[in-house]
């Protein structure tokens, strides 16, 4: 949710079922949000239609699949 490009918030809400004005309230107070432009949030729209529910549900479980490494450090476990 704090990346950079707003595909995760995308994606997440079209597998959620959620419209639009939902995706746009989430991009808007991300951190920076408030800074997108008119020409942003039209693109990003876009790709959010263009973004199909089937797609976006499967990006989701190849995600909740995935291993998850993130915030471990080599030395778990002890030394």
């Amino acid at each position: 949710m704090t990346a950079e490009r707003p595909d995760p918030v995308l994606i997440l809400c079209k597998s959620a079922g959620w419209d639009w004005s939902i995706a746009k309230a989430i991009i808007m107070v991300r951190p920076g949000g408030a800074r997108t432009s008119s020409q942003d949030l039209d693109a990003i729209h876009a790709d959010f239609d263009r973004l199909s529910p089937t797609t976006a549900q499967r990006v989701m479980r190849f995600w909740q699949a995935r291993p998850r490494h993130r915030g471990r450090t080599t030395d778990e476990g002890g030394t």
